[in-house]
């Protein structure tokens, strides 16, 4: 069996996807769903065929339901394939979410100063938020510091990767600052002080991120890099890129869908092409929807 996708870092083993031949099976490692949790993980999959539950003991290979998922992975794939792989457009990409999550978190952590929290859910739907908003722009850096910048400069050495390299590490102080905030914040019940800290260094954070994007927009453009690479290396680094930055981001329950929904749908399928398939419609919309469900009021729909 060839196996297609290998959930281990996100779900530490829960399950593995393999195909043989046509048909998609998933093999279960672990669970710890009840019945009805179970079966309304089988129905948004396509694991239930007529009335019949595979209750998925560990060690269990089971056919996944051929028709929905094939559905599903046509649709997208077709969606995607309008948009063309590019690198420096996944690099785009990933700019867009920081962007966002950065103006999001400035904006509320003010608001939040002012008013306060109206309820325990918000705090902690925006720490989750602030938090992964960390851990991912923490993650982006070291992917283009350990991949995307020595593979470049062999291609464009114009670029100045000596400044931002530099640039990388100004904004790691300032990030260090934002962290060291959003945990006072979590630790104060009033919070409007620590608040007030979190906005002021998510403030010096967004003088720096904003002209540091800016070079990097201006030198690794899709029409260059379009020109020097062909599609499958487009298509190889962009998977290599993803994959890296998954490592070094976490936890995988809020990261992932973090990314997904700080971009609007049309971009969210792009991006998720470069993700276990399981990862995007099992994990996120069943197995975790309770853990990032706070978060929802500052994702988009």
């Amino acid at each position: 069996m060839l196996k297609i996708a290998d959930l281990n870092h996100w779900a530490g083993g829960l399950i593995v996807a393999c195909e043989n031949g046509k048909d998609p099976i998933w093999k279960i490692h672990s669970f710890s769903l009840d019945m009805n949790s179970l079966y309304h993980l089988g129905t948004k999959i396509g694991l239930v065929t007529g009335r019949r539950l595979h209750t998925g003991q560990p060690g269990d290979t089971f056919s996944a339901g051929q028709k929905p998922i094939m559905e599903i992975r046509m649709k997208e794939a077709d969606m995607a394939e309008a948009n063309a792989s590019n690198v420096a457009l996944d690099l785009l990409r990933i700019h867009s979410i920081i962007t966002r999550a950065l103006s999001i978190t400035s904006e509320k952590s003010q608001r939040f100063a002012q008013d306060g929290f109206p309820d325990a859910s918000t705090k902690e739907g925006f720490l989750c938020y602030a938090r992964s908003f960390v851990s991912v722009l923490h993650g982006h850096h070291l992917t283009e510091n350990e991949l995307a910048f020595p593979y470049f400069r062999e291609r464009l050495p114009d670029a100045p990767y000596d400044l931002l390299i530099v640039q990388h590490q100004e904004l790691v102080h300032v990030l260090d600052e934002v962290k060291a905030a959003i945990e006072e914040v979590s630790a104060d019940r009033q919070a409007a002080a620590s608040l007030n800290r979190l906005n002021q260094a998510l403030r010096r954070l967004a003088d720096l991120w904003h002209p540091h994007i800016g070079i990097e927009q201006d030198h690794f453009t899709a029409a260059k890099l379009e020109a020097l690479i062909n599609r499958e290396e487009h298509i190889r680094l962009g998977k290599l890129f993803a994959e890296h930055g998954q490592k070094h981001m976490g936890p995988g329950y809020l990261v992932v869908p973090f990314l997904l929904y700080n971009l609007t749908p049309e971009e969210r399928v792009i991006l998720a092409r470069n993700m276990p398939f399981l990862l995007t419609h099992l994990l996120v919309p069943v197995v975790w929807k309770a853990r990032w469900a706070s978060m929802r009021p500052f994702l988009l729909s």
